[in-house]
């Protein structure tokens, strides 16, 4: 009995452990996307010489209104300034739940 309650014990806490864990996993993978893209739309904008975008998506179910919240992803646009169209060249679209605010940095 005592060893069916310590296995009882050991499985809650190893479960809110791999919660935590999930967690921290898409937060970081969150980050590594938007640094990949921003390095790839720096790398385009060099490349080509012409302008690049980064903006929020708002295709989530939820939506939000705040312009720092960009929980619902990001698309990377390539604009064209003669005839003011974007192109789509990058997408990293979020479920919602992890919350991404971007603040700019002032000094």
């Amino acid at each position: 009995m005592v060893s069916v309650c310590i296995v009882g014990c050991s499985s809650i806490y190893s479960i809110s452990s791999i919660k935590n864990w999930l967690v921290v996993a898409q937060i970081a993978s969150a980050r590594e996307a938007w640094l990949r893209h921003i390095q790839t739309a720096q790398l385009w904008a060099l490349r080509n010489g012409q302008s690049v975008v980064m903006q929020r998506l708002s295709t989530c179910a939820v939506k939000f209104t705040d312009a720092k919240d960009w929980r619902c992803g990001w698309g990377v646009y390539l604009t064209n300034t003669s005839n003011a169209t974007q192109q789509l060249i990058l997408e990293n679209q979020l479920d919602g739940r992890t919350q991404i605010n971007l603040y700019s940095a002032q000094t």
